[in-house]
């Protein structure tokens, strides 16, 4: 089996193949096992630059982009070494800061990073493998951050990797990345060989290219594919063109790039990329917004009911299905005329919606709506027609008290039909909440 270009799909089985031999497995962290919520690393600077302290020191994206190669710049003058520490980045971004400021902005990044990253679970599952089998485990990372850092990050993230990891090295403590000095120090800290260790990351060059050449043994992760690549690129340039805040002054987010990753060898047909890439995340994120809504009302203990409306509502119920493993009640089928029509059951009612639509609909229709019988409705229209102001006569005679009768005993007619049609779809008894999920345009 190959171990370049490995789907996260086939990670285990690729692993496992070259476990012989090694006494340590180790991990890159980021794009590996930590994937953060944003479409690129750059986009954690878009995410911080809102921060009011971030704001008063005047550093934006570019500026914090920017000091980190000025950083590392510095670093190679006064020692030979390569890599930067966190508050060596924010002493160039903010050269006028005190310690404490510098220190607190470093912070702020750290606390960032928690709040949009996850573990990454194929590669959880790695990890709890390699512990299971005896060997050893560590983080090996390109990375500003210092180990202290890191492991607040990663334990904040996933805190069953405090249980899993032996190790966490990165390379701003150590002065040299994976592909220029790190692995021969990490090697003699350790006590182990080359041919000890299995490395998995997604870096072609310093998780790949790099140790290989050393004698570790190394799998290539392959986070995302041309065809992802083009078409989150694609993704990307409409989220701009819809919402120009983001690399402007707001960060990109990317909350299914995880998903996605776990699917990359399944070969899909047009219709299923355009649910699994436009519309799936979509659904998935209302129907995780009706499940929580639901959650919170069980909690209260107060009796209600959620009904899922048709058509529109029934890949939503679907999606609510399969997220919760719990069957959803019956479809529930209510047209927008049924809606309004059970509505009357008063003159205010009548006269609100007469108000808001007499001078812009036809009259005709609205008698419809009001489920006037033929007669009346015959007659209703041939006294408002031949009015001088139709709307206001039309009103008018709908204030009569026979007519408004007659639409109040129809709307109550239908709204206890509408009920029956609920408590056997739904279960709907008298004092709950009715909750409706619906598709809003």
């Amino acid at each position: 089996m190959t171990d370049r270009n490995i789907p996260a799909a086939d990670l285990m089985a690729a692993w496992s193949a070259k476990l012989d031999g090694r006494k340590i497995a180790t991990f890159d962290c980021f794009d590996t096992i930590f994937w953060r919520g944003v479409a690129e690393p750059s986009d954690v600077y878009y995410a911080l630059a809102e921060d009011p302290l971030f704001v008063a020191h005047r550093i934006g994206a570019r500026v914090r982009s920017q000091a980190e190669a000025t950083a590392r710049t510095n670093r190679s003058f006064k020692n030979g070494t390569i890599e930067a520490s966190l508050e060596e980045i924010y002493a160039v971004c903010a050269p006028k800061a005190d310690e404490s400021i510098v220190r607190e902005l470093a912070e702020r990044e750290v606390q960032k990073e928690i709040e949009i990253g996850f573990a990454f679970e194929p590669v959880l599952a790695l990890m709890r493998e390699a512990k299971a089998r005896g060997l050893a485990v560590a983080i090996v990372s390109d990375t500003y951050y210092s180990e202290a850092q890191l492991r607040r990050i990663l334990f904040a993230t996933a805190p069953e990797l405090e249980t899993l990891l032996d190790h966490v090295f990165c390379s701003s403590e150590f002065g040299f990345g994976k592909s220029s000095g790190l692995w021969p120090r990490l090697m003699a800290k350790l006590g182990v060989s080359a041919s000890e260790i299995l490395h998995t990351g997604d870096n072609p060059v310093a998780d790949y290219a790099a140790p290989m050449s050393l004698g570790i043994g190394c799998v290539h992760f392959l986070q995302r594919d041309e065809e992802t690549v083009k078409a989150e690129r694609q993704r990307l340039m409409a989220a701009r063109l819809l919402f120009p805040a983001i690399r402007a002054t707001q960060a990109a987010p990317s909350l299914y790039h995880g998903l996605k990753a776990q699917q990359l060898t399944r070969t899909q047909e047009p219709d299923e990329r355009v649910g699994y890439w436009a519309l799936g995340p979509i659904l998935y994120s209302f129907a995780r917004f009706i499940l929580d809504e639901r959650r919170e009302l069980n909690a209260t203990g107060k009796p209600h009911k959620f009904a899922f409306l048709m058509r529109d509502g029934h890949l939503l119920r679907l999606a609510c299905q399969v997220m919760s493993n719990e069957e959803m009640s019956d479809p529930v089928y209510l047209s927008r005329f049924t809606a309004v029509a059970v509505s009357f059951d008063s003159g205010e009612s009548i006269q609100r919606y007469a108000g808001k639509h007499a001078s812009s609909h036809p009259l005709h229709v609205i008698c419809d709506q009001m489920l006037m019988p033929p007669a009346l409705k015959k007659k209703v229209l041939a006294r408002a027609t031949k009015a001088k102001a139709p709307a206001q006569e039309f009103r008018k005679l709908l204030a009569e008290r026979a007519t408004e009768k007659t639409i109040v005993s129809q709307s109550n007619a239908l709204r206890l039909r509408l009920f029956r049609h609920l408590q056997q779809t739904v279960g709907l008894e008298r004092g709950d909440t009715l909750v409706l999920a619906d598709l809003g345009y």
